[in-house]
């Protein structure tokens, strides 16, 4: 069913193809060019453009240059951008009319694929989010009913005689309906050809025959003498196809092409045919649906053939593959004609500059200079030569190229020659850390997708941590690794991120961050959190931070994350702390959860007391008195004895709590002072005496302690309560009540 489906398409194609080519030409009628409006809408698989032509018109995009698409209609016409609102679209960076052409360039936002169509009689972008799923016929409008003659092509880009940016209407054509089965197998680059058993050719394209002679229009207009006038001639097919590919114009070359296994399945299956289509998925940048023939073992080392490969490389990403190819393959360049000779040598130039290849990167550029390449070709060549410049200290020069880059109508050359520009301004000690940051961010966001993007990020990324804007410097480096995981420059900065964001999480002294600011981008940036015990080591020292400043719900939150992740020697510490938190807070049931559910975890010893004390002083805090004292039991220490101390004041045992208080503060050091804990405690355990009405008990405290006492901060208030004749009432004045409470 398949089939014969696609052999009514060819055929219906084929009809389209030598009517139009037969047809004679026409020029549309006189007068100012309509004004079209463009509408704009979001959707969540897509995002939509919509040109609301008033009749039937032939639309072609070209996609030759990365992050772009150029919509060319072949009725001339003013476009009303008014109402494209950009506001909304998350696929679309930019809208802008071509200047002297009819067509709308549209810049990207990241790799996307596309399709072209007509609803309801108005021509329709969409712009999809999977780059592969743009259709192998990019053309899917309706055509006009006639072809616009060399005139009104020249009226329509303002240039007599030069090829047009689109292909012409007749490959402007609907695509039949695909089921989701079809179009999915259809996306699948096709398999790989076997080995030829006839001789390669040599060499394998020629296109300086194949363009003809004069101007695109001039060829154009000769090609039915050239192609003759049966539709169903395969050698014809082929002729149109290399036509097409030696004016690069690779996706019209690549329709031609698809037609000719149902005309000539031999033919097509050609060696020499299938480099064609190769070659022309290189010019119409289809990496998705390469084939992988040029590195073949027969193919790959002929010198024209590296061309291409270079050139596969060199849009793709790959500079120092593409530098090596070039540079296999520049003796073939003087045989292509010289748009060509543009193409490949401003692609070689780039990839000898991204190598620091100098001499090479001077030659290609003299190369792209004599073919003398036009729009944005010409803004692409004064950009590198900027950078060539720059790389050779002849800053003056680079900068008067860059600065004309600036003014090309295409997006890449400007960005390319910005940030060659913030480099050279900020080596020069001319541009502020500021500027730099929001020149830098300009460029960052009006471009997606490539290598260019990850120099912006390069260089934005320091500029962002050296003025301490962390987390925007952290929500960079993520998005570098999302979209360039396997690049070295992107594997230094994640290094970098994890590094910087261990030293935040752990640093001390005057230039750490505050603990607020410190713990949202800890929140912010989780994914940098090492694992293992350094990981749990950073939050714990973090969740104290935050303590201090009693910041105790973000503090057990940060704990509650680390006991989920902690190994079980480390989960009872941790389940210690939480349970510490939660008594400040006043959560006594939390703090009991969290050592309840830590029981079965290996207990250090050095855990074990102070596990006891939180345990009993929660259950005493929520009125669990007898099982507070069990669960402190009989242990010595001085924390044990202070807690049981507590546990007896709360219920009214004042002279079992003045004896654990005692026990508690212990002797007075060998120089006969006391510590601030320990002279607080006995003042509790003499007001603790004297409630008990133990007089005698109190003059021996005094004989004890008065001299290291007398010492202390509390001296005054321990006069006052171990006086003879002092009385219970003293514990209500302020200033003894004070220094009494201060323990709890």
């Amino acid at each position: 069913m398949r089939d014969r489906a696609r052999v009514r398409y060819g055929s219906l194609l084929l009809g389209f193809i030598w009517a139009l080519i037969l047809a004679p030409a026409l020029v549309w009628a006189t007068g100012d060019p309509p004004a079209v409006a463009v509408r704009t809408g979001e959707h969540t698989d897509h995002s939509r453009i919509v040109f609301d032509w008033s009749g039937a018109v032939g639309a072609t995009v070209d996609a030759s240059q990365a992050g772009q698409l150029v919509v060319v209609f072949d009725r001339p016409a003013g476009f009303d951008l008014s109402k494209a609102s950009l506001k909304h679209l998350s696929r679309v960076a930019a809208l802008d009319a071509v200047p002297g052409k009819s067509a709308v360039r549209v810049t990207l936002r990241g790799a996307h694929g596309y399709k072209l169509s007509d609803v309801d009689g108005k021509v329709v972008l969409d712009i999809l989010d999977d780059p592969g799923a743009t259709p192998a016929l990019k053309m899917q409008t309706k055509p006009a009913k006639t072809k616009a003659s060399s005139k009104s092509v020249a009226a329509a880009t303002g240039r007599p005689g030069e090829a047009p940016d689109a292909a012409p209407p007749f490959l402007a054509v609907r695509e039949p309906a695909m089921d989701p089965a079809q179009a999915q197998a259809q996306a699948q680059p096709p398999a790989p050809p076997p080995a030829p058993s006839e001789p390669v050719p040599d060499p394998l394209f020629d296109p300086q025959t194949w363009r003809g002679g004069g101007t695109y229009s001039e060829a154009e207009a000769a090609l039915p003498k050239v192609i003759g006038s049966d539709p169903k001639d395969a050698g014809a097919m082929l002729k149109l196809a290399q036509f097409y590919f030696a004016w690069r114009r690779g996706d019209e070359a690549l329709s031609a092409l698809d037609l000719l296994p149902g005309l000539d399945p031999k033919l097509a299956n050609r060696i020499d045919v299938q480099a064609l289509a190769e070659a022309s998925r290189i010019l119409a940048r289809r990496q998705h649906a390469m084939t992988g023939l040029f590195d073949r073992p027969y193919l790959r080392d002929k010198p024209e053939v590296q061309l291409w490969r270079g050139a596969a490389a060199a849009t793709a990403g790959k500079p120092a593959e593409a530098f090596q190819a070039f540079e296999a393959g520049k003796p073939a360049l003087a045989g292509y004609p010289p748009d060509l000779q543009a193409f490949f040598s401003l692609l070689a130039l780039e990839a000898a500059l991204d190598r620091d290849a100098l001499p090479a990167a001077e030659s290609y550029r003299a190369v792209a200079e004599a073919a003398q390449p036009r729009d944005e070709e010409a803004g692409m060549l004064e950009a590198l030569t900027g950078r060539l410049l720059a790389a050779e200290h002849r800053i003056d020069e680079a900068r008067r190229h860059l600065q004309l880059a600036l003014r090309s109508p295409a997006l890449r050359p400007q960005v390319l020659a910005r940030l060659a520009l913030v480099r050279l301004e900020r080596d020069a000690g001319k541009l502020a850390d500021d500027a730099a940051i929001a020149a830098l961010e300009q460029v960052y966001y009006s471009w997606e997708g490539d290598a260019l993007q990850l120099d912006a990020i390069d260089q934005l990324a320091p500029l962002l941590i050296a003025t301490k804007q962390y987390d925007k410097a952290f929500a960079l480096i993520a998005a570098a690794q999302k979209q360039f995981p396997k690049e070295p420059r992107t594997v230094a900065l994640a290094n970098r991120a994890h590094d910087l964001y261990r030293q935040i999480m752990t640093a001390t002294g005057p230039d750490v961050l505050d603990p607020v600011a410190t713990a949202a981008l800890f929140d912010a940036h989780r994914e940098l959190l090492p694992g293992g015990p350094q990981g749990i080591a950073i939050q714990r020292a973090l969740a104290k931070r935050l303590a201090q400043l009693d910041l105790v719900e973000p503090a057990s939150h940060i704990l509650d994350d680390a006991l989920k992740a902690a190994p079980a020697d480390q989960q009872a510490a941790i389940a210690t702390d939480i349970a510490d938190l939660r008594l400040t807070a006043g959560d006594t049931d939390g703090a009991l959860k969290a050592l309840d559910a830590s029981k079965g975890a290996a207990i250090p010893a050095e855990l074990v007391d102070r596990r006891a004390q939180l345990q009993a002083q929660a259950l005493a805090d929520s009125g669990h008195d007898i099982e507070a004292l069990a669960a402190v039991g009989t242990a010595a220490g001085p924390a044990d004895d202070h807690a049981r101390g507590d546990l007896y004041w709360r219920n009214g045992e004042w002279e079992l709590a003045a004896n654990d208080y005692l026990a508690a503060a212990g002797a007075p050091a060998k120089d006969g002072t006391v510590g601030d804990r320990e002279a607080h405690l006995i003042l509790r355990a003499t007001a603790a005496l004297m409630l008990a009405g133990k007089t005698a008990d109190i003059a021996a405290i005094h004989d004890k302690y008065g001299a290291a006492l007398a010492k202390s901060p509390v001296a005054a208030v321990f006069d006052k309560l171990t006086k003879a004749d002092a009385g219970v009432e003293i514990l209500a004045q302020p200033d003894v009540s004070a220094e009494i409470v201060k323990l709890d």
